[in-house]
């Protein structure tokens, strides 16, 4: 891609990414693309609300004189009198649009509102990425499980009836849950309502889904009215 050919996409998607990116870096030292990064970065700052007569007058006079060679770029001589209608539409441009009658070939009209166009197009895109790189981060909700902190699962205990989970007790909740995973953290086993902040597993009474000499990862959850306060970490054991 050629810095003639770097289109308003290109450049909104160029804009907003960092300044060591590939992409951006091959566009460094393109006039086209710093001119418009300078505008970009004026009309993000807020600071420059307008020119004045001089800069305004000068701004004018490239942006007819660039209109104006892509007109005839596009549109080469190919019969006499050509030229003047060139002309003509280089002068409406220049004229802020007010002469608008179209020349013999119906195009002046056509042109004019294809290069207004072409700049609002500009506009739209360079004030999208204005909103894309100065909009504050999106505030997300999270509705139920709070910090892990509250909710400590000790180590494992070995105990004469088994093995002791014990964990620390959240005042508001009303019910525990200890769920097992499998080594491919999907859930097997799951005991449900403890009253306590503690769960003994023994070698004669275990929960439904778990073997004897059988590798898991326990949690605990804090619930209170069936709804989820407060989550553990994970801690490994052998089931006894």
């Amino acid at each position: 891609m050629t810095p003639d050919e770097l289109t308003p996409d290109e450049f909104a998607r160029l804009v907003v990414l960092p300044e060591d990116h590939p992409d951006r870096r091959r566009w460094q030292g393109s006039a086209v693309f710093e001119s418009r990064l300078r505008l970009h970065d004026r009309f993000v700052a807020g600071d420059a609300t307008s020119l004045d007569a001089v800069s305004r007058a000068d701004a004018e006079r490239e942006l007819g004189a660039r209109i104006a060679r892509e007109l005839v770029a596009e549109h080469p001589p190919r019969e006499p009198g050509h030229g003047e209608r060139a002309r003509e539409r280089v002068l409406d441009l220049r004229a802020g649009g007010r002469r608008r009658s179209p020349g013999p070939d119906g195009r002046t009209r056509a042109h004019g509102r294809g290069a207004i166009l072409a700049l609002a197009a500009v506009l739209v895109v360079v004030a999208a990425a204005t909103w894309v790189v100065v909009r504050p981060p999106e505030r997300r909700v999270v509705r139920s499980v709070t910090t892990t902190e509250r909710l400590a699962l000790a180590a494992p205990r070995v105990t004469a009836g088994g093995i002791a989970l014990e964990w620390t007790a959240v005042p508001e909740a009303d019910h525990y849950d200890v769920v097992f995973y499998g080594s491919d953290l999907n859930e097997i086993a799951r005991v449900k309502d403890l009253a306590t902040p503690r769960l003994v597993l023994g070698p004669g009474a275990l929960p439904a889904g778990l073997s004897h000499g059988q590798d898991v990862l326990a949690g605990v959850i804090a619930t209170r009215a069936g709804d989820t306060i407060a989550a553990s970490k994970t801690r490994g054991l052998r089931v006894p």
